[in-house]
């Protein structure tokens, strides 16, 4: 069941890249175009091998993509370890790769250590890291944030994460996550609440009313009214 779930992110992933080469409509990608075709065939058939002279042909063209297509083959061969799997060279030169392999692996920590190993300036390598070493979280998504402070999502989970041992520093990260798109309208109300705890009212009703979401607006009203009285 495992290995059948990872096939199908898996697929989808290839899929997306196939797709996006397509709509590129530059002459010269059409080779890798047919060769996630034939990436895909062979895992829908259970043929765990695609033509070596596609992979020499290709590899000129575009090594990267090539590693990618070459790791889904190589996983659907039970090579899942950095040091045999293709996904190990794409990782090491396209960053967006990690946020699909991310997808496709959220729980292979080692896979989650070779990418901060590899790529220690991308966000989503230390976001991965972090959701797999729970000791280390709160650090690990600092650094990504670090790298990465336009993350509102990341930024909310960061606030969660410190609401009980550091409730000002859990406002600052909600509030972030408010300025960022306010993800499931999560930040604004969180940094709201810090500010309630803190006593801080004059600041809770002014983070209230950065949401969108009723429930927010309303408290901002409520606490306009009880401390005017």
């Amino acid at each position: 069941m495992r290995r059948h779930k990872f096939l199908i992110a898996g697929l989808i992933a290839a899929l997306i890249f196939a797709v996006a080469l397509r709509f590129q409509g530059v002459k010269q990608e059409m080779h890798l175009n047919i060769f996630a075709i034939e990436t895909i065939r062979a895992l829908l058939t259970e043929r765990a091998e695609v033509s070596q002279g596609w992979f020499d042909g290709l590899i000129a063209e575009d090594e990267c993509l090539v590693n990618w297509y070459q790791g889904f083959i190589g996983h659907s061969l039970g090579m899942d370890a950095p040091d045999e799997n293709a996904w190990s060279k794409a990782l090491k030169c396209k960053e967006d790769t990690i946020l699909f392999l991310h997808a496709i692996l959220p729980d292979e920590e080692t896979w989650a250590d070779y990418a901060v190993r590899v790529q220690p300036q991308d966000a989503e390598a230390w976001f991965w890291l972090g959701d797999l070493k729970p000791a280390n979280r709160i650090v690990y998504y600092q650094k990504g944030l670090e790298l990465n402070p336009e993350d509102g999502r990341r930024w909310i989970e960061l606030g969660r994460m410190l609401k009980d041992s550091d409730p000002r520093s859990a406002m600052e990260a909600y509030l972030q996550g408010c300025y960022q798109g306010d993800f499931g309208y999560h930040g604004c109300i969180g940094a709201g609440k810090m500010a309630e705890e803190l006593g801080e009212i004059d600041l809770a009703i002014k983070y209230y009313r950065h949401s969108i979401f009723p429930h927010a607006l309303n408290r901002a009203e409520e606490l306009e009214m009880e401390f005017s009285q």
